[in-house]
């Protein structure tokens, strides 16, 4: 299947008209702020540099687009949003707040979180709409660029990774998107002559998780194995996870707060 889709792409590619192609200097990252750009050297990769950071985050195929676009969006009220003007509309919108905007991905939080991009050429927005339109959309909005001028913007990453300090037993936890899934890891508990198991709680519902209302994915007796791959975790989707410690007395360590992890690399 991933044949496929890379022959799908060059020859979708190979087909459209010739794009724009950057001209090399040391500016680049400034200068493609809030573009996507194609490399025009390899299989047409598509790259959004965001103008928040100046890194480029891959885009590869439609669902991590959507992922990668929602998660650098930003949130915006419907009555801004309407200043903005949309493609081809008459309308010239409100000046300051579209130049503020350009090249950002910009998220109806009073809607059903429609995704909208403002392109930074001519200021208006886009609607993305679900994962393919949204994929093939922004490459139509492309950018031809060379990898020696690519290699120049520093690469982002999309996947979050949180660390929080967990209840009694003092467990530091995080969890971070990998290739292979997400890698959960956690410090060993404080309290190890009554310890009994570790138990590794998810949740992609519920951003409080708990041991006795979620169940868990995999429990450890061993007080120092402190790593887990939860190579079970598919892209697009928002994981909640939790280290509860269990006791001999039967007592429990659920801790206070869970880490978050957006898996976006599988």
């Amino acid at each position: 299947m991933k044949k496929i889709i890379v022959v799908l792409v060059a020859t979708v590619l190979l087909l459209m008209p010739a794009v724009e192609v950057l001209a090399g200097d040391d500016s680049i990252p400034t200068r493609i702020k809030g573009r996507i750009v194609l490399q025009v050297e390899g299989d047409g990769e598509a790259w959004y540099v965001n103008p928040t950071d100046a890194k480029r985050y891959y885009l590869g195929r439609p669902a991590d687009a959507f992922v990668a676009m929602r998660n650098l969006s930003l949130g915006i009220s419907n009555v801004d949003l309407a200043k903005i003007p949309t493609y081809r509309s008459k309308s010239t919108g409100d000046t300051a707040l579209t130049n503020r905007l350009k090249g950002r991905i910009l998220l109806q939080v009073e809607g059903n979180g429609e995704a909208w991009y403002v392109s930074p050429v001519n200021g208006e927005r886009y609607y993305l709409g679900r994962p393919a339109d949204a994929f093939s959309l922004m490459r139509n909005l492309g950018l031809g660029i060379r990898n020696r001028d690519l290699n120049k913007v520093e690469t982002g990453s999309t996947n979050t990774s949180r660390t929080v300090r967990t209840g009694t037993a003092n467990v530091e936890l995080s969890a971070t998107a990998e290739t292979d899934g997400v890698y959960v890891s956690w410090t060993q508990s404080n309290r190890g002559d009554d310890f009994e198991y570790y138990k590794v709680v998810r949740s992609t519902t519920n951003d409080d998780p708990t041991y006795s209302n979620d169940g868990y994915i995999k429990a450890s007796s061993n007080i120092k194995e402190l790593t887990y791959t939860d190579s079970e975790a598919v892209g697009g989707q928002s994981y909640y996870y939790r280290i509860c410690v269990l006791y001999t007395d039967e007592s429990e360590d659920s801790g206070d707060s869970p880490a978050e992890c957006s898996s976006s690399t599988r």
